[in-house]
C-alpha cells in the first residue's frame, strides 16, 4: 500500500464531519508513511447498489525496493481543512509529483456567494502552482487536472464556469481534464475541489 502515489474515494456518507474525519483517520492506518495524497469525493449513490466506498489508486514505483527518493512536500499557507489531515498535500517520486485536492477553506470574509466557485477555482489552482514549485515542477509538467464542482447534471455552465481560471495557470493547451458534477462536496462551503492526477518532468515522459 505503501507504493500507492494518490488514493481518490468515492463513498456514501452523510454531511456528518465527524464520520469523514472517522474514515479519514482509519484508512490513514493502511499506510506506514504519510503518503498517499488523497481526494475524497462524496456521492449519492455507488455501483453496484448497497456500495458504500469505491476506490482508486495510482501506484509509484517502490522507494525502499529502487532506490527511489520519495518525498512529502507541505506548505504551512495552505487552506486548512476543518480538522488535521493524516495526508501530505503532495508527493514527489523521482520525476513524478502528486497532489491532492485543493480549494479555498475556509472562505475568505467578504467573498460574495456568487463569486464562491471562481474564487476557490483561483485559490485552488494557486496552491497547485505553489507545490508544484516546492516539488520542482511546472504546471506545464502537468499530465491531468481533475475537477469535481457542485453543480447539477446537464447545466454545462456549472462545469465550465471556471474552466478560463484553471487552464489560465496553462501556457499551452493545458494537461488533460477530467470534470464531474456532484451534488456535494466533503467540506460544508466547498464548490469546487481540484487535483493534480500526475505531474511528470520531460525525463520521466522521455523514461530517462
Amino acid at each position: 500500500m505503501d507504493g500507492l502515489g494518490k488514493l481518490t474515494a468515492y463513498f456514501v456518507e452523510d454531511a456528518d464531519q465527524q464520520s469523514r474525519r472517522n474514515l479519514v483517520c482509519m484508512r490513514a492506518k493502511w499506510f506506514s508513511t504519510r503518503a498517499p495524497v488523497i481526494t475524497d469525493i462524496p456521492l449519492e449513490q455507488l455501483f453496484p447498489a448497497g456500495a458504500m466506498v469505491a476506490i482508486d489508486g495510482i501506484a509509484v514505483c517502490d522507494s525502499d525496493a529502487k532506490g527511489l527518493r520519495r518525498k512529502t512536500i507541505e506548505l504551512a499557507e495552505l487552506s486548512k481543512a476543518p480538522f488535521e489531515m493524516p495526508h501530505p498535500a503532495a508527493i514527489k517520486c523521482e520525476h513524478t509529483a502528486f497532489i491532492g485536492a485543493r480549494s479555498a477553506l475556509p472562505l475568505s470574509d467578504g467573498v460574495g456567494q456568487v463569486d464562491v466557485a471562481k474564487y476557490q477555482t483561483r485559490v485552488g489552482m494557486e496552491e497547485i502552482e505553489e507545490l508544484l514549485r516546492a516539488a520542482g515542477f511546472a504546471t506545464n509538467n502537468v499530465v491531468q487536472v481533475n475537477a469535481y464542482c457542485v453543480g447539477r447534471d446537464g447545466e454545462m455552465r456549472h462545469l465550465m464556469r471556471d474552466c478560463p481560471i484553471r487552464t489560465s495557470y496553462f501556457s499551452f493547451l493545458g494537461p488533460a481534464c477530467k470534470g464531474a458534477y456532484v451534488s456535494r462536496l466533503p467540506i460544508p462551503g466547498q464548490a469546487i475541489s481540484i487535483d493534480t492526477s500526475q505531474a511528470e518532468t520531460h525525463n520521466a515522459r522521455n523514461g530517462r
